[in-house]
């Protein structure tokens, strides 16, 4: 597991395996599961701001992770010689930021529940 996460880190993985399977599918698949949790917290059988807090917990170090896997895996998938490479990098980096923003407004609205 260690290993995977360097490789991770490090890019060396294909843009396209970082990207669809951990990024977009392994996404979704813990997404999805958190909101089954909020689910539960707004039926009354947690608490939402536990909610919120393992929700930050959650998706912020494995989109960390997997964040800065796809940017630097898309860096060295730019270095490829065709430009609809670089296409596909720019492409992949755009989501990383979106995804970053939409991390920023998680936590932003989770601290702002809590006060």
């Amino acid at each position: 597991m260690d290993k995977l996460i360097k490789r991770i880190l490090h890019g060396e993985l294909r843009l396209a395996t970082i990207y669809w399977l951990y990024f977009v599918f392994v996404g979704a698949a813990l997404q999805f599961t958190l909101m089954i949790f909020n689910h539960l917290a707004q039926s009354g059988e947690y608490d939402a701001d536990v909610y919120n807090i393992v929700q930050c917990t959650t998706l912020i170090p494995y989109y960390s992770v997997v964040g800065i896997g796809v940017w630097r895996s898309a860096n060295n998938y730019a270095k490829q010689r065709t430009s609809l490479y670089g296409v596909w990098s720019l492409l992949a980096k755009f989501a990383v930021l979106l995804n970053a923003l939409s991390l920023l407004a998680l936590v932003v609205t989770t601290i702002r529940n809590l006060s």
